[in-house]
C-alpha cells in the first residue's frame, strides 16, 4: 500500500505548484524576449531545453 500522509500530499503539491509556475513564468520571458506578447509553442520548446 502505497498511503501518503497529508503532510506529505500537501509538500508534494507545493512543489508541483512552483515549479509549474516558473514554466509559465520561463516562457513568458521567452516571448517577451522575441518581442512577442503571446506564448508559442517554440517558448515551451525552448523552456524545457534550459
Amino acid at each position: 500500500d502505497f498511503g501518503l500522509h497529508g503532510a506529505a500530499v500537501a509538500a508534494l503539491r507545493e512543489g508541483c505548484e512552483v515549479h509549474l509556475l516558473a514554466l509559465l513564468e520561463e516562457r513568458g520571458l521567452c516571448a517577451l524576449h522575441a518581442k512577442r506578447s503571446v506564448v508559442q509553442t517554440a517558448d515551451v520548446s525552448l523552456v524545457r531545453c534550459l
